[in-house]
């Protein structure tokens, strides 16, 4: 047991892999490959993109049919052209890699910051899935401070690196924070390690443990006690709370940094939604203290309770929209949002957004 454990606990960090890679030198080369840019310049020294209205630039190569030796690993080449945009001579950016796992399936990203330099710069991150199951492989530039005008692409490899940067990569992976989803209040999976789940690894190290206890339990002609048996999975325990609880700490304080740099009406949108906070802002600009309000809207239970807990009692609100001074329309639909845009309607209108998808109406005499 200890041996097929130490086997498998090693296996990614000593196997040799098959390496691959993608040279954007010539016409050939971008066959089948998805290029959301405009191609500036192509030749030996890399493929040069120029930003495309206001999108990211990026490029997805075509399917390629991965093989289970394939180095879970992928290592992208980079240069800032100082050539197309003058006066620069440096570009903070995040470089994403995009994968999608079948046809048709939205494309997943796992981002690393890096500062472009006009020489060739190397970006080298474990893969969060196995290359086998990857359909399309990708990556996206995108730029930090201001938006990247322009970027040279090198190459794109997945390379066979010696162990010790395997362990590097691994020990960059287990330490990376994750973002927070569904499943980071009861951790089941952890991340991903050279293409190995984290509780793949620490079942196999369990078995190591194990194993050896057992092998020394043997030599001394003893049974294996209950507590050699127990201590390997307390640890395995130890490691994955341990891990998802500073995962979730560190994104909590990352999350409370970034509501407290957002404006008042900011923060009311990323709590209540978007419409809630342009609908109580729009009520506290335009409406004097003491008016009255209705909600219209598709659903109007939530977005009416809501703006009761954001405007009162500065304001009151009342259901019947006859009876208010002001409308307050939230994607809405029926008679009385065409009522509320009916040009002989009591109200008129003070503010609205996207369209009329959000309105706010005055009632007038006519």
């Amino acid at each position: 047991m200890a041996l097929i454990g130490t086997s498998l606990l090693a296996q990614p960090f000593m196997m040799p892999w098959s390496p691959w890679s993608w040279t954007p030198t010539t016409e050939a080369s971008l066959v089948g490959a998805d290029i959301n840019a405009h191609l500036a310049s192509l030749n030996e020294q890399g493929l040069t993109l120029q930003m495309q209205g206001d999108r990211p630039i990026s490029v997805i190569l075509p399917p390629v049919a991965w093989v289970f030796d394939t180095p879970p690993v992928l290592r992208v080449s980079l240069a800032f052209p100082s050539m197309v945009s003058p006066g620069r001579d440096s570009a903070p950016v995040l470089v994403r890699m995009l994968w999608q796992e079948s046809p048709g399936e939205a494309y997943r990203y796992a981002e690393s910051a890096t500062n472009l330099t006009p020489a060739p710069v190397t970006i080298d991150r474990s893969m969060p899935v196995p290359p086998v199951r990857i359909h399309r492989l990708g990556v996206q530039i995108v730029g930090r401070d201001e938006p990247l005008t322009a970027v040279r692409l090198i190459k794109l490899e997945l390379p066979n690196p010696p162990a010790a940067q395997r362990l590097a990569l691994a020990w960059q992976s287990f330490i990376e924070p994750e973002p927070i989803a569904n499943h980071s209040v009861n951790f089941l999976r952890g991340p991903t390690i050279l293409g190995r789940a984290l509780n793949r690894m620490l079942l196999e190290f369990v078995l190591t443990l194990i194993g050896l206890a057992g092998a020394w339990a043997a030599a001394r002609r003893r049974p294996l006690s209950r507590f050699a048996c127990l201590a390997p999975l307390l640890i395995a325990w130890f490691v994955v709370d341990g891990w998802a609880t500073w995962n979730l700490a560190r994104q909590a304080r990352t999350e409370r940094d970034v509501f407290a740099s957002l404006t008042p009406v900011q923060q009311q949108a990323h709590l209540w939604g978007e419409d809630i906070a342009w609908a109580a802002e729009a009520m506290r600009h335009h409406a004097p203290p003491g008016a009255t309000y209705a909600v219209v809207a598709a659903d109007p239970f939530y977005p009416a309770h809501r703006l009761d807990y954001l405007l009162a009692p500065t304001f009151r609100r009342v259901k019947d929209p006859s009876q208010a001074d002001y409308v307050a329309a939230i994607r809405a639909n029926g008679d009385r949002f065409e009522a509320a845009l009916n040009p002989n309607s009591p109200f008129e209108r003070v503010a609205s957004m996207d369209s009329d998808v959000f309105l706010l109406g005055r009632r007038v005499a006519r």
